[in-house]
């Protein structure tokens, strides 16, 4: 498989291949939005923010990820929601 060079092209792979992880119905579930492309190659950064009907919107906090090109899938990186702001998910996926 040729590596991809951008996240776009990691989810059309992803996709392709039966992945979910982008879906719509799991980006709703989670609140979850895509804040970059890819770092170093294969990290990128996702914000998700607690939605619950009838009570008060929870802040977004910030999650890295990895595109795992062998297996087409997703991985968290430290811990789900570990940052509070997005230039420092940024920073700590620009040192792995």
């Amino acid at each position: 498989m040729i590596e991809p060079l951008t996240l776009e092209q990691f989810k059309n792979y992803h996709e392709a291949n039966g992945g979910k992880w982008f879906s719509p119905g799991a980006m709703k579930f989670f609140a979850a939005r895509v804040e970059t492309d890819l770092i170093n190659g294969c990290y990128f950064i996702t914000s998700e923010q607690f939605k619950c009907p009838g009570h008060a919107t929870g802040k977004r906090y910030f999650t890295i990820r990895k595109a795992d090109m062998h297996s087409l899938s997703v991985e968290t990186i430290g811990t789900f929601q570990q940052y509070t702001t997005k230039a420092a998910a940024i920073k700590a996926a620009e040192a792995l």
